[in-house]
């Protein structure tokens, strides 16, 4: 009998999506059944206070997803939002995005830098995972590539997020500028693509020999693990 995963997050904010995304798909095994459950109440998690609403709505959302008989639940953003308080509740494996990708980069290096396509308004969200992770001291740069100004336009054509989600030729070269920057000036080991959003990113920035640690695909495999491991 095959394993139920409870996927809480789309991965892309801007898209209002109804099956599991691309990057779990790819990797889920045979065994596993992912499946994308609604976060209600959900908001962008733009202030610090809108980001403790959100905790509180993905925390709701794993509740229930228990309460209905998954075996697991993955936390399919950076933000991880809600998992110490869900992992507390329940007694099923509860995986983050942001955990596992943290946790994977140290046991590839002793150090790693975050590129993300946010921009320097939402530092207090990477803050937050660093410190609950208690990896803060191996993180050796928080890089954000668009302004603060770029938020209020997030969703039109002409918007760099947008058009960065959308792995458009232009915004991809400043992604992969920054990558080869950080790693030709010896800053990490290794480089965390920042945002459940960039998985679409992962492919290309890879065929280029990049060798970037993608969060969605990261924290999927991981609750997968602990299943497998009998947790």
């Amino acid at each position: 009998m095959g394993y139920r995963i409870a996927v809480l997050g789309t991965g892309d904010s801007n898209v209002d999506q109804t099956v599991v995304p691309d990057g779990i798909l790819e990797v889920a095994s045979a065994e596993f059944e992912p499946v994308l459950r609604q976060v209600p109440n959900s908001e962008f998690p733009g202030t610090p206070d809108a980001r403790a609403r959100v905790a509180e709505a993905y925390y709701a959302a794993g509740v229930a997803a228990v309460e209905e008989g998954f075996d697991a639940v993955f936390i399919n953003t950076m933000g991880d939002y809600g998992l110490q308080k869900l992992r507390d509740k329940v007694g099923v494996p509860v995986v983050g995005a942001g955990e596992a990708a943290t946790h994977l980069a140290l046991m590839l290096g002793n150090s790693f830098s975050v590129v993300s396509l946010w921009p320097p308004r939402l530092k207090f969200l990477f803050q937050h995972v660093l410190k609950d992770t208690g990896t803060e001291a191996h993180c050796k740069g928080l890089h954000f590539l668009t302004e603060d100004e770029d938020l209020e336009t997030v969703g039109s054509e002409d918007n760099i997020i947008t058009q960065l989600q959308a792995c458009q030729y232009v915004p991809m070269k400043i992604i992969r500028d920054k990558c080869e920057q950080i790693f030709d000036e010896g800053e990490a080991d290794t480089i965390i693509l920042g945002c459940t959003c960039m998985a679409g990113m992962y492919p290309v920035l890879k065929a280029d020999g990049l060798a970037v640690l993608e969060p969605m695909r990261a924290g999927y495999l991981a609750t997968e693990l602990l299943l497998k491991a009998g947790f």
